[in-house]
């Protein structure tokens, strides 16, 4: 798979796939981004995979001003490669003091990927937890608690979520204590 093209033509069209909430995140750097020097660009079209880091670290100041955009679809070209955990962990690698791998604005090339990567995963969380935290799979797992509780003769059956004047007693309609004095649990 050849490097990601980071073009202008290209970013755009990237971004107008992105939902609204993670392109604002993508975009954040937008005014400032620009398309990496020619340098940067004529060795990314012919590096591999592993050579993209030390790519990365020999061009500080190209990495800074491609903005988040274009390092978030390094990242992603990153991670569909073979041994991509190498990959990420050479990337992370800082160089030497004084060995010039940092931009402009003093943060270092390791630092400005971790800092998108820190961003887009503040605008995905709520994607990810909304999948798994919808209200019928709350209301699922509250009926599962209840009948482990019933089973297990606990005292107290959990309540899932804030108490808004619901029935938080098994389906039978007694309370987890009475299910539990009538199971013969004895305290």
């Amino acid at each position: 798979m050849p490097f990601p093209d980071l073009s202008q033509k290209a970013m755009e069209r990237f971004v107008a796939l992105l939902p609204s909430d993670l392109r604002l995140i993508v975009m954040a750097d937008r005014k400032t981004s620009r398309t990496p020097g020619s340098a940067y660009l004529s060795a990314a079209r012919s590096c591999s995979p592993q050579d993209v880091p030390e790519l990365c670290r020999a061009h500080p100041e190209d990495v800074r001003l491609m903005g988040r955009a274009r390092r978030l679809r390094i990242l992603a070209w990153l991670a569909g490669q073979p041994d991509n955990r190498t990959l990420f962990v050479d990337l992370q690698k800082e160089r030497d003091i004084g060995t010039g791998d940092r931009a402009g604005n003093g943060q270092s090339v390791p630092q400005l990927f971790r800092d998108d990567i820190t961003a887009f995963s503040g605008a995905v969380a709520p994607r990810v937890a909304g999948a798994f935290l919808s209200r019928n799979v709350l209301a699922e797992a509250r009926r599962a608690a209840m009948e482990i509780a019933v089973e297990r003769h606990v005292p107290e059956a959990p309540s899932a979520g804030p108490d808004n004047g619901t029935d938080n007693s098994p389906s039978t309609g007694a309370s987890p204590g009475a299910l539990s004095a009538a199971a013969g649990d004895k305290r």
